[in-house]
């Protein structure tokens, strides 16, 4: 997410301390970014990231 973590996220959550962890590690913000970029073209194709994903649009 782009600015961290919301607050009724699971990695919000007590005991999900490793999945924040994960999600704002660097790698876990290229993970954002390269996800980003793929919604800009889900958008362009009129789908979601899902159907993007398995090639149903």
């Amino acid at each position: 997410h782009d600015d961290g973590v919301p607050l009724h996220s699971r990695a919000a959550l007590k005991g999900y301390g490793w999945l924040k962890d994960k999600i704002l590690n660097d790698e876990g913000r290229k993970q954002q970014s390269k996800l980003r970029e793929l919604a800009v073209l889900a958008s362009k194709f009129d789908c979601t990231l899902a159907q993007l994903a398995i090639g149903k649009f």
